[in-house]
C-alpha cells in the first residue's frame, strides 16, 4: 500500500480512544473519524513499480549489489486475489497499522501489469546453480571473490589469499560473515597458500563426517544432516 499518498506521510490518524480522552464537546465525540482513501489502481501501481533489491547475489558475476526489480503477471487467472498490506514499520523500527480506506473499483484493468511475451532487448536470464551441478560440468566462469570486501578485511591484518577463501566459503555474502570465516579457519594449514577459485577435484566428496555427527547430535537424522551441511558449505 503505497504510504506516499496518505496524508501527514502515511501516519495513522487519530484513534477514536484519543478522540475520546480530548476535551472536546459532546458533538464532536460522537461525529465519525473521516478516513484517507486509497485508490485500488494506485496500490497496483506501487506493487508493479520499479523498486531496489539490496545485497542481491548475481549468480551470473558471483558477486553482491543492489538490484533493480519489478512486478507483472505472466498469466490472468480467473479469480484474483489481492492482500493489502496494512502494516508497516517507521525509520525507529516502531510498527504501525495504516488505517485507511480502498477504493475498489466494479470493473478492474490489469493489461498494464500482464508481463511482455517475449524478454526486453539485452536482458537474459541468470544462471541456474542448481542446473550447472546437476549437469557435472564446472561453471564456465570461475568464482570471483568481492574485492572490496578482500581489501577490507586485508586492511585488517589478514592473509589476503586466506580473505579470498573466505569470501569464496560465504559466497560474497558480505565483510561480516567472511570475517566471521576467517576468525574459525585462519588456523587451517591451507589459509595462507595461493587462493585457486577453481574447486578441488574432490569437492563432492560429501559433508565432513565431524559436522555430520555435531549436527546429528542435536536431534536430526543423517539424510537431514547431510542435506543442511551441503547446502551450507559443509558450515555446521
Amino acid at each position: 500500500m503505497p504510504r506516499d499518498l496518505l496524508p501527514n506521510g502515511g501516519v495513522a490518524p487519530e484513534t477514536k480512544k484519543a478522540r475520546l480522552e480530548d476535551k472536546a464537546s459532546p458533538s464532536e465525540r460522537a461525529a465519525p473519524l473521516k478516513k484517507p482513501t486509497i485508490p485500488l489502481d494506485a496500490c497496483l501501481k506501487a506493487w508493479a513499480a520499479e523498486g531496489p533489491v539490496d545485497d542481491f547475489f548475481s549468480s551470473a558475476t558471483g558477486v553482491r549489489g543492489t538490484a533493480s526489480r519489478s512486478n507483472r503477471m505472466k498469466t490472468c487467472p480467473r479469480y484474483l486475489l489481492l492482500k493489502l498490506n496494512r502494516y508497516y514499520v517507521t525509520e525507529t523500527w516502531e510498527p504501525k497499522k495504516l488505517d485507511v480506506l480502498v477504493d475498489a473499483p466494479l470493473t478492474l484493468d490489469l493489461s498494464a501489469l500482464r508481463a511482455p511475451a517475449s524478454r526486453p532487448p539485452g536482458e537474459e536470464s541468470l544462471p541456474e546453480e542448481e542446473e550447472e551441478g546437476l549437469k557435472g560440468a564446472p561453471s564456465s566462469k570461475a568464482f570471483a571473490p568481492d574485492e572490496a570486501v578482500v581489501a577490507q578485511l586485508v586492511t585488517m591484518g589478514f592473509d589476503e589469499n586466506g580473505c579470498r577463501r573466505a569470501c569464496a566459503a560465504t559466497k560474497n555474502a558480505g565483510p561480516e560473515a567472511a570475517m566471521e570465516w576467517v576468525f574459525g579457519h585462519m588456523g587451517d594449514a591451507d589459509f595462507a597458500t595461493p587462493y585457486d577459485p577453481a574447486p578441488p577435484p574432490e569437492a563432492d566428496a560429501g559433508p565432513d563426517e565431524a559436522a555430520i555427527t555435531t549436527v546429528v547430535a542435536l536431534g536430526f537424522t543423517r539424510r537431514q544432516a547431510e542435506g543442511a551441511l551441503k547446502a551450507c558449505d559443509n558450515s555446521a
